[in-house]
């Protein structure tokens, strides 16, 4: 369903191509297409690799007004904003045989990655969220603590801007809660030097004399 935020991010489809409005346009319809799971794979395949190969997407900024700098950013950055999809899934239908339905090239995509997690002994006992980009734990359906994926859930319910950022490698998942007011940050143990650095900054011409003397021969 197309919500109010939609129609100011629609764009014009009859401004000049490659311009900001036209490249919102595209990107409305990129988003309309990855919804449509019944249609073949070619109503979203094409439009993804033009926007990919002609850098289309640079025009676009993300929740905090800034242009995306990468394609990764742009693809995994959640709607309305960006494509909301893992960038392996939106690469897959750009490789995708133009006949498949969409459902069944994401379908095949989930697929591999669960097989590969199996044979992965370091991921054993986790499933990958394709819809959200997401991993976690089959036994622990909404993860706990101070896990990133814990972190996931939480800034997805309630700051997708900087989710956003930490899907795009641009902060950790732990810096993203701090910035969120989601933790605290731990203060710093300062170590030798630092505390003799702080000592000498606070003391006085006379102090720095004297310590000097003591350790200058």
């Amino acid at each position: 369903m197309t919500s109010i935020s939609d129609f100011a991010r629609i764009g014009n489809p009859d401004a000049p191509v490659g311009s900001p409005e036209w490249c919102l346009a595209a990107h409305f319809n990129l988003r309309t297409h990855k919804r449509n799971h019944d249609a073949e794979v070619s109503s979203l395949k094409y439009g993804l690799r033009e926007f990919k190969g002609d850098e289309r997407w640079r025009q676009l900024a993300d929740p905090n007004g800034r242009k995306f700098r990468y394609w990764r950013q742009y693809v995994q950055c959640p709607e309305p904003y960006g494509l909301g999809m893992p960038l392996e899934e939106a690469e897959a239908v750009i490789e995708a045989p133009a006949g498949k339905l969409l459902r069944d090239v994401l379908s095949a995509r989930a697929h591999a990655i669960e097989i590969a997690d199996l044979d992965n002994p370091s991921r054993q006992g986790e499933r990958v969220d394709i819809v959200n980009n997401d991993v976690f734990d089959v036994n622990k359906v909404r993860p706990q603590g101070n896990s990133a994926k814990a972190a996931h859930r939480r800034l997805r319910k309630d700051r997708p801007d900087i989710l956003a950022r930490v899907l795009a490698g641009e902060i950790t998942a732990h810096a993203g809660m701090i910035e969120a007011g989601f933790r605290k940050r731990k203060s710093r143990k300062l170590s030798a030097v630092d505390r003799l650095l702080r000592l000498w900054a606070n003391a006085t011409p006379e102090e720095r004399a004297a310590f000097l003397a003591e350790i200058v021969p």
